[in-house]
């Protein structure tokens, strides 16, 4: 992997993984989603895999791809969607987009979805919904680079409580990080 992407990698989850660790608490959702393009929150991993390919593996965490799936969320074309288990339960998924058009397009796709959202720090451009099952967040780069997180109320906190962590787990990673080594 390229040494900038890791600095932008690194960058961004540390952005999220502070966020997510503040008491700032995200605005009420509407319309709350029930799954992640078919996947349900929690839910065990397919046994056939649901035409997911395995990307990377770190400990009890896997992240998968749907190679061929088309990537876009309503008019934002995505560069990457990914989908994260924890001990073979969903509990993630990620839309990753770049562009000023698609950034404009998938802050407003997610307000229209989901209704108003916290927006919590001056300098960072995240916005944060919160529900039940699932929590939103959207952080966007000065680059236009956008890494939409829906992340599973119960497998998070399942996954904070296994390893004594005080925060949702995060999973963002740059368009380029597909697990192999450059």
């Amino acid at each position: 992997m390229h040494i900038l992407t890791r600095t932008l990698i690194t960058a961004a989850t540390a952005t999220v993984c502070a966020a997510l660790a503040s008491n700032v608490r995200g605005a009420d959702m509407t319309n709350e989603p029930t799954d992640f393009r078919g996947l349900g929150w929690s839910s065990a991993l397919p046994r056939d895999d649901a035409g997911l390919k395995l990307v990377r593996r770190e400990g009890d965490v896997t992240y998968y791809t749907k190679p061929g799936e088309k990537l876009a969320v309503g008019q934002a074309d995505a560069i990457k969607i990914a989908y994260r288990f924890y001990k073979d339960r969903f509990s993630a998924g990620v839309v990753q987009t770049y562009g000023t058009d698609n950034k404009k397009t998938l802050i407003e796709a997610l307000h229209g979805q989901h209704g108003a959202s916290t927006k919590p720090y001056k300098r960072i451009e995240q916005y944060r919904w919160e529900g039940r099952e699932v929590n939103i967040v959207l952080t966007c780069e000065v680059t236009s680079y956008c890494a939409a997180e829906f992340v599973s109320v119960a497998t998070g906190k399942m996954e904070a409580a296994d390893t004594g962590s005080a925060e949702l787990p995060t999973s963002i990673k740059r368009d380029d990080d597909d697990g192999d080594s450059d």
